[in-house]
Order: structure tokens, then C-alpha cells, then sequence
């Protein structure tokens, strides 16, 4: 009797009627040889319920009667790693390794737990390890893929999901990390093309729409943009990124009182603020302005950033070049120099012949690690710029930033930290964007143009600038005002260029 309850309860489960089935599970008695796989299956039901505590408890019970039943072994791994308990996750899954060590399963579920511990080789290897065996393995692929974009390894991440779409032309999921990728490399015609394909297939995709709308803001197109962001937020309610986004949108119609009801709804649903809405509050006259750019924000801009800083065109960013030759008319050659905001070492690459030792911080890690890679510096550090100076008194004879202190809306905290770091003598060079409605002022505001405070910038008049220089205590040298770069309009984005000496 039971093999036939076992029968019809499997039936069911493979139906997805999942209550039929655990009503069919439940009348095979505890003592029967198959209770094992009973305990299995009904493990698996509850993890399908999404209750994994539940789960855990069923797979346990069926690992004591029968420890060699790797399948419950690999559920247990899965609901570990539900549960955020990782490390438990890893130890199942090798175990489960141990008796079959080719099991994609296996393999594949504990990249993923690799990954979110933070050790992308080790999870990488297992992908690879699953696609060597079972090349047609399409979780493998877009797992992969997914490793690559957040490397910023955006065609190998390219290539991985096609493969993957070739295995499974209808893998929404897929089709959507696809045209994230393709969105992030700035290729937003592509992306617009899968993310359009993904929400034809499931129109209540929220992800979809959010960054079909980030692909045709890039483009210009705000209208379609605003549609899609307010179709993201009617399916995801609950994302602070999609209402900052619509925020965004409405506040360029000129629809202010909707772009500040879209806001606050997003600092409710996040308090700590991750996508800087404060800032664009403060932007529109509500609350006052921050004194410095949400590190968290930044750190996350500027790690994507990162993988296609290195292609910027250097006639369009002019910054680094105005730092570096306005030290280098400063210094005799020789010295201890500090790149504050390195990024990937674009000015570091035009003072290395004159720098004794050239050291350099950056919030970024991925930035510092593209400019690791080029042999530039003597030292490098990931950290906060304002922490690491206060922590290297008289260090350095000269400190140089190109379009870091941007991120500060009061210069004097970060000018302190400089005069701080720097020894008797030294030079500080630097950039600020000006306020070009206060140019010779002592206003501080958020900058005024879209992608600017997006990004975290402020605006300073010249007064605030010479100001904070001597209410610090350094000795002002220049003060100039210069084209900074060029923006996406090819108009030109002004900047202070600022040398000032520690007496």
C-alpha cells in the first residue's frame, strides 16, 4: 500500500499540487523501508513553500536514517543557505561532493554559496566544473555570467548568457542580467532589445522595467522612461531604486510635488538611504544640504564605474591633466605624493616620473584594483579619504585630487585632513565643480545638472573655496577656473582648480 500512496504522492508533487501531495506522503508509515525519501520529499515541499525551517527539520530527520541520501544532503544545502547560515550550506554541499563529486546539483549550489561568501574564484570554478560535465547545464551558464558582469567582465558575462539563451531561448531571468549587462557596458539599444523581449514574456516583471527604464533614460528617451519606471514600482512597490527613479523623471517634467511624494516614499522604505535621496531632496529645497555624498552610494557608482573608467576619452576629461601640470610647475622632483581618489590611477599616470614614492586611496575597490594592475603606485589602499589622511600626519609632500573633493559639500573636513597630512611646505592640488550661479560667492550646492547629482557632486563658489583653504590654515597659491570635461551634450563642465601650500 504505501508504493502506491508513494506513487500518487509523487504524481502530485510533479504536478505542482503540492497539498494533494503531502496529504499522500502522509499516509506512509514512519517504519516503511522508503521513509527516507518520504522525509525527502516532504523536505522538498516545504522548501517549495518557501518554509525552509520546516525543511531543514524533514531533511535532518532523513539524513539520520539514511546518511548517504546525497539529494537530501543538497536540499539541506539549499535551505541552509535560505536561512543565511553559509557556512553550514558549504559544509552540506561538500559532503554531498564527497559521495558524488560530479553532481551539478551539488556543484552548482555551492557556487552560489561560494559567491555570496564572497569567494567569486572558488565559485567560479565550481560553474565551470558543472559546464565541463554538463555543457547544456543552463543555471551553470547564467550563474557564470552573472560572476563575470559583477567582475566587470562584461563579454565574457555576454557570451556566458548567450549561451545560456541558446539552451533556453524563454529563460526570462536570464534575458534580464542579460540586458542589465548590456546596459551597465553602455550598450543600451542591446539592452532596450532583451529587456523588451523579457517583459513581453512576463509583463509583471518589475526588474525588467526598472532597467528598461534606466536603458531609455540613457538614450533620451524620459517619457518612455517614466512608463516603464511607473511600472516597476506597481510591481515593486517595496524598491526604494524604483521610486528614486520615477522621482527622477517626474522632477524633469517639472512635476515637483509627484517627484517629492516619489522620494519620500523611497527614504521610507529606506531609512540609511542607500540611493542618496536625501540628496535629491536637498537638491529640490527640502532639508539642508549633506556635508559629504552617502559612501555607500559612492562606493557602489564608482565600482561600476570602474570597469569602463580606463576608456574614457581623454580630449572630453581634461581634470587630471589640469592637477597633474599645475603640480608639476610646484615640485622639483622627488617627492611623497598622495593621489586622494586615485580611481584607476589616471592622475598617478602622469606624475609617476616625479614622485619618490606615489601612494594611493580610493573608496572604490574595484577602482584601486584596475589601477593596481597597471604597476603605478608604490601603495595602495580601499578606504575613507578623510580616515586614512587624519591617519598619516606629515606624511606627504604633496597631496594631489582630481574631482574627489566634489563628493564633500563642506571643503573644510576634507582641507583639514590635507593640512593634517601634508609636511611643512607641501602642496595640495585639487578640483571642484563651480557654481556657476554663484561663481564668485560662498554658496555650496548640489550640482545642478542630472548626471552630476546623480552622482553625488556639489557645486562651490570661488568665496567657499578660499575660504575653507585659509580657514584651515593653508596658504592659497590659485584659484582657476577651468573646463573640466566635456558632458554626454559635449557642453563644457567648469571646475576650480585649486593650489594651495601647508606653510
Amino acid at each position: 500500500m504505501s508504493d502506491a500512496w508513494w506513487r500518487k504522492g509523487v504524481e502530485h508533487h510533479r504536478r505542482g499540487e503540492y497539498r494533494e501531495a503531502e496529504a499522500c506522503y502522509a499516509r506512509i508509515a514512519r517504519g516503511s523501508a522508503m521513509y527516507h525519501a518520504v522525509l525527502g520529499n516532504r523536505g522538498l515541499l516545504a522548501m517549495q513553500r518557501r518554509e525552509y525551517g520546516a525543511a531543514l527539520a524533514l531533511l535532518d530527520e532523513a539524513l539520520r536514517l539514511r546518511p548517504d541520501f546525497v539529494d537530501a544532503r543538497i536540499n539541506r544545502g539549499m535551505a541552509l543557505t535560505e536561512l543565511g547560515r553559509l557556512e553550514e550550506a558549504e559544509e552540506s554541499l561538500r559532503e554531498a561532493l564527497r559521495r558524488q563529486p560530479e553532481d551539478a546539483r551539488a556543484l552548482g549550489n555551492l557556487g552560489v554559496v561560494l559567491k555570496r561568501l564572497g569567494r567569486f574564484v572558488e565559485a567560479g570554478e565550481c560553474f565551470e566544473r558543472v559546464l565541463a560535465v554538463h555543457p547544456g547545464h543552463v543555471e551553470s551558464w547564467s550563474n557564470l555570467a552573472n560572476l563575470h558582469k559583477e567582475a566587470g567582465r562584461m563579454e565574457r558575462a555576454l557570451e556566458c548568457y548567450r549561451r545560456a539563451l541558446a539552451l533556453r531561448p524563454d529563460h526570462v531571468e536570464v534575458m534580464v542580467n542579460c540586458g542589465m549587462a548590456l546596459g551597465e557596458a553602455g550598450r543600451n539599444e542591446e539592452a532596450e532589445v532583451w529587456l523588451r523581449r523579457a517583459l513581453a514574456m512576463r509583463p509583471e516583471h518589475g526588474m525588467a522595467a526598472l532597467h528598461l527604464g534606466q536603458a531609455l533614460q540613457e538614450l533620451g528617451r524620459f517619457g518612455e522612461a517614466e512608463d516603464c519606471y511607473r511600472r516597476s514600482v506597481a510591481h515593486l512597490p517595496d524598491s526604494p531604486l524604483a521610486h528614486r527613479r520615477l522621482g527622477d523623471m517626474q522632477r524633469r517634467g517639472g512635476r515637483a510635488g509627484e517627484a517629492l511624494v516619489s522620494y519620500r516614499r523611497a527614504l521610507m522604505l529606506d531609512p540609511e538611504d542607500g540611493e542618496d535621496v536625501r540628496f535629491a531632496l536637498a537638491a529640490m529645497g527640502e532639508g539642508g544640504v549633506p556635508e559629504r555624498a552617502n559612501e555607500a552610494r559612492m562606493r557602489q557608482i564608482y565600482g561600476r564605474r570602474a570597469r569602463y573608467w580606463d576608456g574614457i576619452d581623454e580630449k572630453s576629461y581634461l581634470g587630471a591633466g589640469h592637477v597633474a601640470a599645475a603640480l608639476r610647475e610646484r615640485v622639483a622632483g622627488g617627492e611623497v605624493i598622495l593621489d586622494a581618489g586615485c580611481g584607476t590611477g589616471m592622475v598617478g599616470g602622469l606624475l609617476r616620473d616625479v614622485a619618490a614614492r606615489l601612494d594611493g586611496v580610493d573608496l572604490s575597490g574595484e577602482m584601486v584594483e584596475r589601477a593596481r594592475a597597471k604597476g603605478i603606485y608604490d601603495r595602495l589602499e580601499v578606504g575613507d579619504l578623510v580616515a586614512f589622511l587624519d591617519g598619516h600626519p606629515e606624511a606627504y609632500d604633496a597631496v594631489v585630487s582630481a574631482a574627489t573633493f566634489i563628493h564633500f559639500g563642506d571643503l573644510f573636513i576634507v582641507l583639514s585632513s590635507c593640512l593634517r597630512a601634508l609636511r611643512s611646505g607641501g602642496c595640495l592640488v585639487f578640483t571642484v565643480f563651480t557654481h556657476e550661479a554663484d561663481l564668485e560667492g560662498d554658496g555650496v550646492v548640489i550640482h545642478p545638472l542630472e548626471g552630476f547629482e546623480r552622482g553625488g557632486c556639489y557645486a562651490h563658489g570661488r568665496g567657499h573655496v578660499t575660504g575653507a583653504v585659509e580657514a584651515v590654515g593653508l596658504r592659497q597659491v590659485s584659484v582657476c577656473r577651468q573646463i573640466h570635461e566635456y558632458g554626454a551634450d559635449q557642453q563644457p563642465v567648469w571646475c576650480w582648480v585649486v593650489v594651495a601650500s601647508k606653510p
